[in-house]
């Protein structure tokens, strides 16, 4: 038997929205379900820049883990990457429809660090105007902090990155800007591979 596990890229964050972590998913497969040659994609971390970019997903067999979507302006930090889906750009939101498994909401909150979680999918990128602090997770990559804004964080997946900070990997988004400057990219993606007697 082979288990594998993954992660997609962070999204990197924009002039002054996070980026979404990347998702995660896991299977086990019979080591005679694959070819003699099996590719692997390893998801890269999205850029920042004036609109940040989504990263990249990964991916085994017929599996695939998505990346995070790029942060945008104040108001709209970069989606998490969902289960069935990858996360938007500028959307703040889940990639994939809502619900218990896609990318995590941002919390509103003015002062606390403590944000919504997701299970499975990224944590949505920090927007500061909005109010929006980044979006954690247990499995998949926290949002990308925003100015004054803190980021989200994951359990087994990378931590979004503080302001001015890139993402940590596997999968975390990138912190926001304040405008002009302090936007860093997002985190790659990971694939991890082990055969079981």
């Amino acid at each position: 038997m082979l288990t594998f596990e993954m992660w997609g890229g962070g999204g990197g964050g924009g002039p002054e929205g996070g980026g979404g972590g990347g998702a995660y998913t896991r299977g086990t497969l019979k080591a005679s379900q694959l070819a003699a040659t099996q590719a692997v994609t390893v998801g890269t971390g999205g850029p920042a820049g004036s609109s940040g970019t989504a990263g990249g997903n990964s991916n085994f067999f017929n599996f695939t883990a998505y990346g995070g979507g790029g942060g945008l302006t104040a108001t709209t930090g970069g989606g998490g990457g969902g289960t069935a889906g990858a996360g938007s750009a500028g959307s703040g939101y889940a990639g994939a429809p809502s619900g218990y498994f896609n990318g995590g909401t941002p919390a509103i909150s003015g002062t606390s660090c403590v944000t919504t979680g997701s299970v499975y999918g990224g944590g949505g990128g920090a927007a500061a105007c909005a109010g929006f602090n980044g979006g954690s997770s247990v499995y998949g990559g926290g949002g990308g902090a925003a100015s004054g804004k803190c980021p989200g964080a994951s359990i087994f997946g990378g931590s979004g990155g503080a302001y001015n900070a890139a993402g940590s990997i596997p999968g975390g988004g990138g912190s926001g800007g304040n405008g002009t400057s302090g936007m860093q990219a997002g985190a790659r993606g990971e694939v991890r591979i082990w055969v079981s007697p």
